[in-house]
Formats: C-alpha cells, structure tokens, sequence
C-alpha cells in the first residue's frame, strides 16, 4: 500500500561498532569514520502495509497509494560511552563493514553474510555485524535464527536499544507476543525516544495484543518525536481515538457576523418630506381660503354703507 522507501541513515561506523560492544566505557575520543549504514532494523513500510492488510484503514486509489509512504525523519538513538579500546578495535574494520552494508543494500545477501562473519571473527566483541545478520535472517524469514544472533549479541551487549527492537519484530513473527512486547519495552527503556520501538509497539499492540489504548499511545510518542508529523499515522491515531471514544473533534471557530443597521429608504423619507410639505401646503391653502370668503361676507356690506346715487335720479 505504501511506495517503497529504504529508512537507512548515516552513523558514525566506528562508534557503531564500539557501541555494539558488550564492555562500554566513556571517552571523550572524537575520530569517527561516517558511512550510510543499515540500522539492523526491519523498514516501517513494511509494517504499515501489514496494518492496511488487516483491513483497519480505508482504501485508496492506485494514484494515492504511491504518494503515502511511511519515514522516520526523528533522531536515532545515540550510542553513548565508548571507550578508547573499542574504537581502537573497530576503526579499522571500517572499510570491510561498509562493503558489507553496501552488499546488503544490493541485495547480495551471501556475501555480506559472509564479510559480516569474518569482521565478527576479527573482533567478537563487537555485535553490529551480528544485528546486520539477524537482519539478513529475517529478509529471509528465518526467525528462528534471527532470534539465535539477536540472543547472542543481547549477551555481549545489553545496552543496545536497536538489538532489543528487532528481536521485538522477531517474536511478534514467531507468535510469542509476550516476548515481542518485553523487548520493545526494553529498548524504550533504553531509549525513550526511540521512534521506531514505538511504531513496532504500536503495531503488536493493535493488531496481536488487541489493546488500543496502548497502540493509541505508542502512535501518539511516535508522532511526538518526528520533525514533521507523518500524515498515515496522524490517521491511524485519529481512528483509535474513535475507537477507544477518546476522540474530540477540532474546535471551530465561530463565524465573525457583522451588526446589520437598517436605515428608511431613501424614498420613503422622500415621502415623509412631501406629507409634510403637503401639511404646510394645505395648511396655507385653507388660510387662503378662509382669508378670501371673509373677504367674500365682508364685500356687501361695505357696498351697502357707502352712499351711491341711484342712475338718472336727482335729489
């Protein structure tokens, strides 16, 4: 369901291979050689497309499909106190790990189990070829000998956090749940921030231990330590909350309404106007007219006190 994406990331190699000692020491010596490595660490993608088997997350189009990917962008866990010795012993088999990383990137898996097995000859204290070994086991779905390097290498070295989260992945394939969660939970021991044991956590709890609430929780410290939350689990985490009836909805803002002043139109105050005109104009009007018959009543009278001399007569 998710386009295929490698999760590889750049490790001091010498400092690797001391860190996966089983005496650590602390130095304060500084001389690394980087290569980009394998983290003996099964991809998340995987684990995703295992989930969306199970039919716990809708169906996408073919065009979707190729642009969800699963990526770690956190920080690994630091390998910390390694002493002189073991960095002294590591250095130089440098060169030959690389190779051998490289040969597993390609596939090649024979022979970097191979160059892998004469580094671990070269130096027994070290575990990184052993891890990388395991994980050539479990591209083969040989779990049973996985788990046999993984127990050894946990023996040399019981501070290693990402022995732990393999081995969590090979129980969970071998069906012994239990074991799968005590391993993951000791490598958040040892890591608290260790991004993907959360994710794999997530996952055995959700789908094999059948408890949501601790799945919701692992979703959740994952997406916590990612730079950029990862939109495919933001889902997963929003499903399980509804799931659990943990889920709240956003708040949404309430709409900004503006008050709405209505004023008379213009007409009807056009109208006003004339009633009042009309008023004063009727007003006037009847003034005039009462003026004008007290004029009328007025005319006779006068006529009839002023002397006139009646036409023709004489007096």
């Amino acid at each position: 369901m998710f386009a295929s994406k490698k999760l590889g990331f750049t490790l001091v190699l010498s400092s690797l291979l001391a860190a996966c000692a089983s005496t650590p020491k602390p130095s304060s010596d500084t001389s690394v050689v980087t290569v980009e490595t394998e983290t003996s660490e099964v991809d998340l993608e995987q684990l995703a497309k295992e989930r969306a088997s199970q039919g716990l997350v809708a169906k996408k189009s073919e065009a979707q499909e190729k642009n969800g990917v699963i990526a770690d962008n956190s920080k690994e866990p630091q390998l910390d106190n390694i002493s002189d010795e073991l960095k002294t012993l590591a250095k130089p088999l440098a060169a030959d790990y690389g190779r051998a990383v490289v040969l597993m990137k390609a596939n090649q898996l024979d022979e970097a189990f191979a160059l892998f097995e004469e580094i671990q000859t070269k130096a027994p204290q070290l575990t990184g070829p052993l891890l990388n070994q395991a994980l050539i086991h479990v591209k083969r779905q040989q779990y049973k000998e996985a788990n046999i390097l993984l127990q050894k290498a946990i023996a040399a070295n019981s501070k290693n956090p990402f022995s732990y989260n393999l081995q969590g992945f090979v129980y969970r394939q071998l069906g012994q749940f239990k074991k799968a969660r005590e391993a993951y939970e000791q490598a958040l021991a040892l890591s608290p921030n260790y991004a993907k044991a959360h994710f794999n956590f997530g996952v055995l709890a959700e789908l094999y231990l059948q408890d949501l609430p601790l799945a919701l929780s692992h979703y959740e410290a994952y997406q916590n330590t990612q730079s950029e939350a990862d939109s495919t689990v933001a889902k997963w985490v929003i499903d399980l909350q509804k799931r659990t009836g943990v889920y709240k909805a956003p708040v949404r803002k309430p709409a900004v309404t503006e008050a709405i002043i209505e004023t008379p139109p213009a007409v009807e105050a056009t109208n006003a106007d004339n009633s009042t005109e009309s008023a004063k104009n009727s007003e006037e009007m009847t003034q005039d007219t009462a003026t004008s018959s007290s004029e009328t009543v007025k005319s006779p009278a006068t006529e009839t006190d002023t002397p006139t001399s009646a036409t023709g007569v004489q007096p």
